[in-house]
């Protein structure tokens, strides 16, 4: 890294480290009185430092997620599903009001066995959006199989080429390496998680294979009576970078799955990596979709003008974040692009 871009690095630490104080709080509460919030959380669970950061990075602790939701109770805000949301967003007489709506991706083991107790004990509602690629099925994404090779590995080979990964710091270095390789091709025309588990000659363990929910796992969380269940596509591909064929074959063989498994036809979406563009919305709009999630750390009010796709910022929920951080993150990315505006 550049001596710029570190001093940018330390200087954006030093603006959220000031926006998180005690001083900061009475503006960033009052600027934020009324406003509410859609968070995005993928695995509940206790955070292991023998594993990657990158992965880890995806984690916010059963109890910190508690200790989240007692702390935004307590602070007066209220807890909606999705599509109540979207019902208090469409009125035009008075605003949205304090609210969180929280959803998870991906469709992890432990949101049912973490965060489905959790959500249950204080009546939260939430949606969960699956990629049915591996949902009882074995099959890994490949940012865990990529970790699987790397924790029992001192190289990892991709696309010919052979990364030294025998520290952790070189393992954490690995896997970014390898993973801005992966996103451009991650465009469904080939399987990464096989490619790679068959460069490296490398067979993933039980414990690995047992990551994400089963249909009846999932199912279970479906009858809880607090989920609703979304569309998240079937492979977690790049949408961005797939064909308008492939975006809307990812969708539809998700929802049929869903369908046939659940009996359940989702009309919410979450685009994988938070990637889309036009074109993927309009196939969205072609398949009756009521709503897609972004992960643009933004509040969320009034929906959009009147026919199009409401769009739904998100915030990821990690640790020790808290309402405080939770206001100073939006009001640091929203200074942010006023200023690039200003250029």
């Amino acid at each position: 890294m550049g001596i710029g871009r570190r001093c940018k690095a330390v200087l954006r630490r030093g603006v959220k480290a000031a926006l998180r104080s005690r001083a900061a709080e009475p503006m960033l509460g009052r600027l934020f009185a009324d406003r509410a919030f859609c968070l995005m959380l993928h695995r509940v669970a206790p955070h292991d430092p023998a594993r990657l950061a990158s992965n880890e990075m995806s984690k916010v602790s059963p109890t910190e997620l508690e200790r989240f939701i007692r702390e935004a109770l307590d602070g007066g805000y209220r807890f909606v599903s999705l599509s109540d949301a979207l019902g208090l967003m469409a009125q035009k007489s008075a605003p949205a009001g304090k609210f969180i709506v929280m959803t998870l991706d991906d469709g992890y083991r432990d949101n049912l066995t973490n965060a489905l107790p959790i959500f249950e004990k204080y009546g939260v509602p939430f949606i969960l959006y699956p990629s049915t690629a591996f949902i009882g099925s074995g099959v890994l994404p490949w940012w865990h199989a990529l970790e699987e090779i790397l924790l029992r590995r001192d190289r990892v080979s991709f696309m010919g080429e052979s990364i030294a990964a025998a520290s952790m710091d070189e393992k954490n270095r690995a896997f970014e390496a390898v993973r801005s390789k992966i996103l451009p091709l991650d465009d469904g025309e080939s399987d990464i998680a096989a490619v790679l588990l068959a460069e490296n000659k490398f067979e993933v363990g039980r414990e690995a294979l047992s990551l994400f929910l089963s249909w009846d796992e999932l199912g279970a969380i479906s009858r809880s009576g607090l989920a609703e269940i979304g569309n998240h596509g079937h492979r977690h591909l790049d949408l961005s970078a797939c064909s308008a064929e492939t975006v809307e074959r990812e969708f539809t063989v998700s929802a049929e799955m869903i369908e046939r498994r659940l009996d359940i036809r989702p009309v919410h979406y979450s685009f994988p990596y938070g990637h889309y563009d036009e074109r993927t919305i309009g196939v969205l709009k072609s398949l009756g979709a009521r709503s897609a999630v972004t992960v643009e750390p933004k509040a969320i009010n009034k929906l959009n003008r009147e026919g199009e796709l409401p769009l739904i910022p998100r915030l990821g929920l990690y640790d020790r974040l808290g309402l405080r951080g939770l206001r100073a993150e939006v009001f640091y990315a929203d200074m942010s692009a006023f200023i690039r505006l200003g250029r």
